[in-house]
């Protein structure tokens, strides 16, 4: 883990009546930007951002003064890339009582204040205060700053693990992550932080479920299998990615399995900053499916998103969830010079170019919907129609 100190304070002039040093500090990080993840596609956010969006963004802070200590503050959203001005949504003042402990600093983001510009986004929140301390070493505490990845990856954790997540050391055994999604989309990878404290050479099977009755269903999706390598570092992810990219609609879940023939502990990161531990389920092949309800924490494993390969060479792409016939959904003309009609009606219709980019949604047709595509680049199209509990995935060519 990375520990962060702020000072070291020595005075030889010091004694046992003066525990504390006299100063106003920020005391607790700041929350996600995010409600429900701390980290996600930047194609997902946009389809929902109020959704996405926390409620609030919090920090504390002590005066450890034996007087009142009048100070200001301000909280700020900034767009890093590309640079935006900062957009304030918190600003106040007070005069805080002497050895005041804990004092709340809340505000709301503002939606908004970022920009759709379909490309990976950063996003830096940060709470500051004015203390009129003259001593700068005591101004080192007086931000806290935090920042947020829209790009092309989920993630619960903040990247770094306190402690090692381990299965059972025996018996066939597996562990599922649940992700929801805001509009069906392509899993092409896991990326995973393995810890220094695993033997090389076991292997692993990462898997992508859909699920079924509230867990993974029986048999995967997909599944790709993995030698744990020497590790000589901290904070290492490695990236398990898959042949084809697997398509997802919905709850999904990504994981792994561990074989009998594997004796000893394989241990995952595990953050013990954020809490995602109601969406962790394991197996040990004896009691079916379980919800992790141990240690609050969040799992370092994280789905890539996006598709990537495969399509090119397949007539049409593998529906995600098939419990019923098609019902009169036609895609026509296809090959097109820019104009796509389809038939029947649907819930929700998406189009996403090769690399899996969002291009357009629609929502709830009963009728037919005709698409004016010609203002998009001739190539290969991604048409997700959801009906029902029925993914219809089609390749749609655009032409001269």
């Amino acid at each position: 883990d990375t520990w962060n100190i702020d000072y070291v304070y020595l005075d030889a002039n010091r004694n046992l009546n003066q525990p504390n040093r006299s100063e106003v500090a920020l005391s607790q990080r700041l929350n996600s930007f995010l409600k429900s993840y701390t980290a996600m596609p930047v194609n997902q956010f946009f389809l929902d951002p109020d959704k996405e969006v926390n409620d609030s963004v919090m920090t504390r802070l002590n005066n450890l003064n034996t007087e009142f200590a009048p100070i200001t503050w301000r909280g700020y959203t900034q767009v890093l890339n590309p640079a935006a001005p900062a957009d304030t949504f918190l600003r106040g003042n007070a005069a805080l009582p002497p050895s005041t402990n804990n004092y709340l600093l809340i505000g709301k983001t503002n939606a908004a204040a970022v920009p759709n510009n379909g490309n990976p986004i950063r996003i830096k929140q940060s709470i500051f205060l004015s203390t009129l301390e003259r001593d700068e070493q005591l101004r080192q505490n007086d931000t806290v700053s935090r920042i947020t990845e829209l790009a092309d990856y989920f993630a619960y954790d903040d990247g770094t693990a306190e402690t090692n997540f381990s299965l059972n050391n025996s018996g066939n055994r597996q562990l599922a992550y649940q992700f929801d999604l805001n509009t069906p989309d392509y899993v092409n990878g896991i990326r995973v932080y393995i810890t220094k404290t695993n033997r090389a050479g076991n292997v692993m099977s990462f898997r992508i479920w859909r699920q079924e009755n509230g867990n993974p269903a029986g048999t995967p999706l997909a599944t790709q299998s993995f030698t744990i390598p020497a590790v000589e570092e901290l904070n290492r992810f490695y990236d398990i990615k898959f042949t084809n990219s697997v398509a997802v609609a919905d709850t999904f879940y990504v994981g792994f399995s561990i074989s009998s023939s594997v004796s000893d502990f394989v241990n995952i990161g595990y953050d013990l900053n954020e809490n995602a531990k109601n969406r962790i389920k394991y197996n040990n092949n004896a009691t079916g499916w379980l919800t992790f309800s141990d240690e609050p924490g969040a799992l370092l494993i994280r789905p890539l998103m996006g598709l990537i390969t495969g399509l090119e060479d397949e007539e049409e792409a593998e529906p995600v969830v098939i419990n019923e016939p098609l019902a009169n959904i036609n895609v026509y003309p296809n090959p097109s010079t820019g104009t796509v009609k389809i038939s029947g009606s649907y819930q929700e219709l998406s189009l996403s170019d090769i690399t899996g980019k969002l291009i357009l949604t629609k929502t709830k047709a009963e009728v037919g919907t005709q698409l004016n595509l010609s203002s998009l680049a001739k190539g290969i199209y991604v048409l997700r129609i959801k009906q029902k509990d029925i993914i219809i995935t089609k390749k749609i060519v655009l032409t001269d």
